[in-house]
């Protein structure tokens, strides 16, 4: 997975060949992350990765509900 800072405030985890695309917002009440991944695991390491904390999400957006998209909500 390519992870892009589009800016200070907006992150892109790209898998550039199939699979899902997420995205994570930084916002003053906390981050916005949409999709979750495939997985608990993935979602987890794409956080560390960018030195982001999963406690600071307020608010999971899967735009649908294919597992790709949805697995990570765990």
């Amino acid at each position: 997975m390519e992870i892009i800072r589009i800016d200070s405030l907006v992150t892109a985890f790209i898998r550039p060949v199939e699979g899902v695309n997420a995205g994570l917002i930084h916002t003053p009440e906390g981050m916005i992350l949409v999709d979750t991944t495939s997985s608990p695991a993935e979602i987890k390491a794409l956080f560390t990765a960018v030195g982001a904390n999963l406690e600071e999400v307020r608010l999971v957006i899967n735009t649908h509900f294919h597992s790709d998209n949805t697995w990570g909500t765990q």
